[in-house]
């Protein structure tokens, strides 16, 4: 066997492979004693039929296919062995050679993708500043108007027309399209469009009317989006709402004695959130800035693998939403491939990211102790809603462990580097058995 090797990149390298004849031909008799055991030969014992007779059962192309994967795993391994390089995901496989023939030698290239290789920048030096952060009486009070519209209810009124707030069904058909049918819509009265709310307010259950309206392009029936139409609208149902008063009563529902400790709760939350969405834009440019300061190479295969999960996400998240890939492209004017450029972008940012703090990780010697990983195991397991036997299996599952390990100590790590950056001290001393390696491998 020969090989020759030549790096693409940092995390690439590509082989080609040559093996000689002699070998092909010695991988052509491993290929037919190979199928020979998974097919009955009348008059022999499985795998024991001489090749002779085996090529009259064994399809050509079937034992071409099998030798070159032979070849293939044999030199493959052995070049990778010589070179002392370990592959970070399978490799690549492409046939130089157009047919496999006994008598020639058999020739491949194969794409080798390696570990992802950080150089990290000076992180000591990257600081930052929270900005200060407070909530306004406005905000408490917008935020108990979100608590009164989530518990408002509603009741059926016949005795008056219909007025601002009210929720009310009705009809619409257009008078203008040849066979339309009337549609029914819920709506509240003055948070439709103008011209639709001006029509209800006055109209009592049982009213029908004409009248010229210009409806929004986003208009649920798709037959009057963005026209100006004549229809016939006739109000079937109002429903008034009942809000909540915020009294005494209403800050008890939520387990507080009076409004005003109501208040302060919300307001803590608010202050907490805020506190929140400012370390989180803290450690963002932080992130920015780490990766300005150093060098980060991921292998092409792990790139693709995470688009690939990532979009495979989104997909799922918008179908939950009731909506589908190709509206979502439509309705912000994107094309999939204009999509899967953002999402690689995202995606190898997501991913270098991740390795320049796992990086620190280790050059800080920053861990997570084995105790913590199982306790947080625990915690994963017990909100499964699992049985005894399934809850047992989780515990011993070493992948699961892997990443919960890894997500701890990349955790760890990010708030590590955010107290440096802030200056509010960092623990560099977390014990574990694990190594920072182990979770680089599994990220």
């Amino acid at each position: 066997m020969q090989f020759t090797t030549q790096e693409m990149d940092p995390t690439t390298t590509l082989f080609e492979i040559e093996v000689e004849a002699d070998q092909v031909k010695k991988a052509f008799e491993r290929s037919y004693r190979n199928l020979g055991k998974h097919i009955r030969v009348p008059g022999f014992r499985p795998g024991q039929a001489p090749r002779s007779v085996l090529e009259q059962f064994v399809p050509e192309i079937d034992a071409k296919r099998e030798a070159s994967r032979l070849l293939i795993i044999d030199s493959l391994s052995d070049a990778l062995k010589e070179s002392d390089v370990t592959p970070y995901s399978t490799p690549q496989v492409e046939l130089i050679s157009e047919d496999i023939l006994e008598t020639d030698p058999f020739k491949f290239k194969a794409t080798v993708y390696l570990p992802p290789k950080v150089v990290l920048g000076d992180y000591n030096t990257l600081t930052a500043e929270r900005l200060p952060q407070s909530v306004a009486d406005e905000e408490v009070m917008m935020a108990l108007a979100d608590v009164q519209r989530q518990l408002t209810e509603v009741r059926k009124v016949e005795d008056r027309s219909a007025q601002a707030e009210d929720r009310v069904t009705i009809l619409i058909r257009s008078l203008e399209i040849e066979g339309h049918e009337p549609t029914i819509f819920l709506v509240v009265v003055g948070r439709s469009f103008g011209e639709l709310d001006n029509q209800l307010v006055g109209m009592s259950p049982g009213d029908t009317k004409t009248a010229q309206m210009s409806f929004p392009y986003d208009f649920e029936d798709e037959q009057l989006a963005g026209k100006m139409q004549e229809v016939e609208l006739t109000l079937k149902e109002i429903y008034e709402p009942l809000i909540p008063e915020i009294d005494e009563d209403l800050a008890k529902r939520f387990g507080h004695e009076s409004v005003d400790a109501f208040k302060t709760h919300i307001k803590e939350t608010l202050q907490r959130e805020k506190d929140r969405m400012d370390l989180s834009r803290i450690e963002g440019g932080l992130l920015d800035q780490l990766r300005e300061i150093s060098e980060v190479h991921v292998p092409k295969s792990l790139i693709e693998e995470q688009t690939k999960d990532d979009l495979e996400a989104m997909k799922t998240e918008l179908k939950e939403q009731g909506t589908s890939l190709e509206q979502y492209l439509e309705a912000n004017q994107i094309t999939e491939e204009a999509l899967n450029d953002q999402i690689t972008e995202e995606a190898v940012k997501k991913l270098k990211n991740t390795f320049l703090i796992l990086e620190i990780a280790r050059s800080e010697k920053i861990t997570v102790k084995e105790s913590d990983v199982t306790a947080e195991i625990h915690k994963v397991v017990a909100g499964a809603g699992l049985g005894t036997a399934e809850q047992r299996d989780m515990m011993k599952n070493d992948e699961l462990r892997r990443r919960v390990f890894t997500d701890m100590l990349l955790r760890k790590a990010s708030q590590w580097l955010l107290d440096r950056a802030l200056n509010e001290g960092a623990d560099d001393t977390v014990e574990s058995t694990q190594e920072t390696s182990e979770a680089e491998s599994n990220a």
